[in-house]
């Protein structure tokens, strides 16, 4: 199902993934909501509602109602809160998912002092966990965001772990800030 590039408002797309939850579409094999998830701000300036769709998207996956799902794409999803990135890849580690074939997410958040450092440690724990035993395309982008390089070196070892021998094709980007404990640490765990 590709959904992507059509600007919806983070509300409708935790809608159609509440739907997803409630056993909508267990069938779903491909889900694209790239170019999605646009955060409406209230009149106080806050988000509302914010990270809604992607928790309810964990929700239905950790409910294994979309266990039939072979690609997933979060490319430009705008509202992707640490929490519920973390809460998805939690659940894919569960097992929640064993047809996971592609899986590319890029984070945006450069608001200061939000780090992604748990949402990446839940990807690499999905990875040394087996949960995803198929997947041969991992495309993760967490430059636009804030993120230490221990996060990352874990990730690194993880991916060289042989949990996921069908891997054909990877793609990290990422950006450590000057001030981290040890920026070339992401390096170093792919080497290892």
């Amino acid at each position: 199902l590709n959904l992507a590039g059509n600007h919806m408002y983070s509300q409708e797309a935790a809608a159609f993934a509440n739907a997803l939850g409630e056993g909508g579409a267990s069938h779903l094999e491909a889900l694209d909501l790239s170019e999605n998830g646009w955060p409406n701000v209230g009149e106080d300036g806050k988000m509302d509602g914010e990270g809604g769709a992607i928790q309810s998207l964990a929700n239905a996956v950790s409910a294994g109602r979309v266990s039939h799902l072979s690609r997933l794409r979060l490319n430009k999803f705008f509202d992707l809160p640490n929490d519920s990135v973390r809460s998805l890849f939690q659940a894919m580690a569960d097992g929640k998912t064993p047809d996971l074939r592609t899986i590319e997410v890029r984070l945006f958040d450069e608001r200061d002092g939000v780090r992604f450092d748990e949402a990446v440690d839940a990807f690499a724990l999905m990875v040394r966990e087996g949960g995803t035993p198929q997947i041969e395309q991992i495309r993760l982008d967490f430059y636009h965001v804030d993120i230490r390089s221990a996060p990352m070196s874990s990730l690194g070892r993880a991916l060289g772990s042989g949990r996921v021998s069908s891997l054909r094709q990877l793609k990290l980007e990422w950006f450590c800030r000057g001030d981290d404990e040890n920026p070339e640490g992401g390096v170093v765990g792919l080497a290892e």
